[in-house]
């Protein structure tokens, strides 16, 4: 007591434990001792020994009164040294910042706040060294229960930004940065809008650069969003929009970096509880991708710009993919925009891409899909889509063509046809892909025992019909486009409603993307080692109406129409001639290849209306004839009733125009003629039976027609006999056959008729093709 007596004197002893006025009398006696010693040589030592006075008998008193006048005292010892301050500043901050956590008195806290404030303000920037100190202060006087010592904190708070700001060179931000983070953790509104506040001044100052630390704090700062305050949740939101457009206008070569250590915090965020977060990250992930490499980038940037992105790709198509089905129609719309931008990316990325992390991802997104996630299904095999095109080679090794097969023809039974459209897309684009891993036509790959029983086997089966080595269905190497048409068709086996709902949907779909003869031949060959009977009835029914009425399939029907002019056998088939021309245009399929018709018809016989209606098609008559004959031994089932009621009713059909119009030839087609009556006399006398009667009754017109064109006109027709003997709907004669048969029209004044044809057949297939 001697000592502090001595130091202090006895009257601001006393001073300092009384009342208010008493306190402040004796802190202005202190702060005069303190500019005297401090001007002699060796006051320091005076300096000292009342700072340790100050924090001995007062700062660590268990009074209240005591420790308060101790502040006072400390801060007036501050006010004293001025410019001096800076070689006793850790003295005389410590025992204030231990104050901050008093927890008897919040009086002292105030008091504590007030001191930390008077010391601050003397010495300026030589606090900064400090700063982490007083900022866990700052913290925890914030979130104080008694509102003046919050508002103290507030004060103080604002001292310290302006003393940042002016010093700003000064501010060691590396290791603030990580205590900020730290304090963002925290749950208290309060705390977290004193470190919002810190964020949004730092990024005001030029020389603190907070994007270089953005992977610190980026994920507490999205968390934020989801704080339950609306301030705090716009706050965060004003913190990232201003350090999204820091990153932005960074230099290439930093954003790449930044992109790279911090593209895994944001997609993490698209997980989030919280729609907010989930937006804002995707929003992110937008401006990530759409980084601007300028209009010439540097060979390495390029490439390291590459390389960064083929790494992460993965990992943002998973966070785009859980959002792609957002209840959010906003995150939802955004989803499908940034999917959209991957996709472009990936294209641009080629081989670089990490295909099998990919198809990880993919495949873990469709395992977890339902029946009303049509999004996300569809965006997943989209992917595989883009995957197939740029990366074939990797995409048609074995091992990925057996993790992908399961869920593409499980999407073929979904409920939604835009999952089934784009799952065709996906098999169409394999069976259009060749590759060289010789283990991938193992017949387990193919095989799916659990939807569908196999094939007969060749020993039971009936042999397939013969077909060119052109065809890659009829090739005896096994190809993916084999396979996959045979795991079709099982498929179809094990749900046959699949079969009936939208097999005319999934067929059509297959030959608009691939060459509709392959497909037709290969099912055909399948067809004919089926052993469920019931089945290739129905598959050839199914495929036997889109061959007839598809417009993806028309080239087919153009082929059955013209392709006897390369294969003699059909006319020989149908009893013409070998010099009658019954096909008109020559066919543009190889003359080696088997003939599309006998490709089909062996198969077709499985269901008899379906190959009858194919000889009616291929103008083989006398065989449609000999086949309707034979109707007559089976039994008129319901099933087989309504086939014929159908097949009449395509017969009226604007495709089968050109079969009606040989009716007015019955002489020259009585093999046809033979066939409508022969229908109609299997048939009940029911709807169908009228159309057919009605239909044959207009042939009594056409023998009219012929019996007058016979006797009438000899002179003209001895000139056009052999020119309009073969109408345009049976391959009539043109101006060509005419030079060929040396029956070139007369140059006369009188109208040519056979002239005028071809003119009106020429301008006519302008119109057609």
């Amino acid at each position: 007591m001697a000592m502090q007596e001595s130091v202090l004197g006895e009257n601001v002893i006393h001073a300092l434990s009384d009342r208010f006025e008493k306190r402040k009398q004796a802190s202005m006696e202190i702060e005069a001792k303190i500019r005297e010693a401090i001007l002699r040589p060796g006051g320091s030592g005076q300096v000292d020994a009342i700072i340790n006075s100050l924090r001995r008998d007062f700062i660590e008193s268990a009074s209240g009164q005591n420790r308060k006048g101790g502040l006072i005292g400390l801060a007036s010892v501050a006010i004293g040294l001025d410019s001096h301050i800076g070689q006793f500043l850790q003295q005389l901050l410590h025992p204030v910042l231990e104050l901050f956590k008093d927890q008897d008195d919040a009086r002292v806290r105030y008091y504590a706040c007030e001191a930390l404030y008077n010391i601050s303000k003397v010495a300026s920037e030589a606090v900064l060294p400090h700063f982490n100190a007083i900022f866990e202060g700052l913290c925890s006087l914030s979130a104080d229960v008694v509102a003046d010592v919050r508002q103290g904190a507030q004060v103080l708070d604002r001292l310290m930004k302006d003393i940042v700001l002016e010093s700003a060179s000064s501010f060691r931000a590396g290791d603030f940065v990580p205590l900020l983070a730290l304090r963002m953790s925290n749950k208290n509104p309060m705390i977290r809008q004193l470190v919002l506040a810190w964020i949004n001044l730092l990024l005001q100052i030029p020389e603190v650069d907070m994007v270089r630390y953005l992977p610190q704090f980026l994920e507490r700062l999205f968390d934020m969003l989801g704080d339950q305050a609306r301030d705090i949740r716009h706050n965060a939101d004003g913190c990232l929009n201003k350090l999204l457009i820091e990153v932005k206008s960074s230099p290439i070569r930093k954003a790449m970096e930044i992109v790279s250590q911090t593209v895994g915090l944001v997609v993490k965020c698209c997980f989030s509880q919280e729609p907010c977060s989930r937006l804002t990250a995707l929003c992110w992930l937008h401006a990530f991708v759409h980084l601007p490499l300028g209009e010439r980038p540097e060979a390495e940037v390029e490439k390291t710009w590459k390389k960064e992105w083929a790494a992460h790709m993965p990992e943002l198509l998973g966070g785009v993919l859980n959002c792609i089905n957002d209840q959010e129609d906003e995150i939802a719309r955004m989803s499908v925009e940034m999917n959209n931008g991957l996709l472009e990316m990936a294209h641009g990325l080629g081989d670089v891409l990490v295909v099998d992390k990919l198809v990880d991802k993919i495949l873990a997104s469709m395992s977890k899909l339902s029946d009303d996630r049509m999004v996300v299904h569809t965006a997943c095999l989209q992917w595989i889509c883009m995957l197939l095109s740029q990366n074939p080679k990797q995409m048609l090794q074995r091992h990925t063509l057996q993790r992908l097969f399961p869920p593409i023809f499980e999407s073929l039974v979904h409920k939604d046809d835009e999952v089934v459209v784009a799952s065709l897309r996906v098999l169409a684009q394999i069976m259009e892909g060749s590759s060289s891993d010789k283990e991938l036509f193992d017949e387990d790959l193919f095989d799916n025992s659990e939807d569908c029983h196999t094939p007969a086997s060749a020993s039971s089966a009936r042999p397939a019909p013969a077909a060119s080595s052109s065809e890659g269905s009829a090739s005896s190497k096994p190809d993916l486009f084999t396979g996959v048409v045979h795991r079709l068709l099982k498929l179809f086996a094990s749900k046959q409603q699949t079969l009936e709902t939208r097999g005319s949907l999934m067929i059509r779909l297959l030959c608009g993307h691939l060459d509709p003869r392959r497909l037709y031949v290969t099912v055909a060959q399948a067809i004919q080692q089926e052993t469920d009977l019931a089945f290739a009835q129905q598959l050839v029914q199914t495929f036997s109406w889109i061959l007839l009425t598809a417009v993806e399939t028309r080239c087919l029907r153009e082929e059955l129409l013209h392709e006897h002019s390369r294969h003699p056998e059909l006319l020989k088939l149908a009893g013409a001639s070998h010099g009658e021309d019954v096909s008109g245009p020559p066919s543009s399929t190889p003359s080696n290849s088997t003939p599309l018709f006998l490709a089909l018809l062996e198969p077709w016989f499985h269901n008899p209306v379906s190959a009858l209606a194919l000889c009616l098609w291929s103008q083989q008559y006398l065989l449609a004839s000999e086949l309707t004959a034979r109707f007559a031994t089976f039994e008129p089932t319901l099933d087989l009733l309504q086939q014929l009621d159908q097949l009449v009713r395509l017969i009226e059909s604007p495709i089968f125009s050109r079969l009606r119009l040989r009716l007015l030839e019955p002489r020259r087609h009585p093999a046809l003629l033979k066939c409508l009556l022969a229908l109609a006399m299997i048939l009940p006398q029911a709807s169908a039976f009228s159309i057919l009667r009605e239909r044959i009754q207009v042939v009594q017109s056409g023998l009219l027609l012929e019996a007058q064109s016979e006797e009438g006109r000899p002179a003209l027709q001895s000139k056009t006999s052999k020119s309009t003997a073969k109408t345009w709907w049976s391959g009539g004669g043109s101006k060509s056959d005419e030079r060929q048969q040396g029956t070139e029209p007369e140059q006369t004044g009188q109208v040519d008729l056979a002239s005028l044809l071809s003119v009106f057949d020429q301008v006519a297939a302008e119109y057609q093709s």
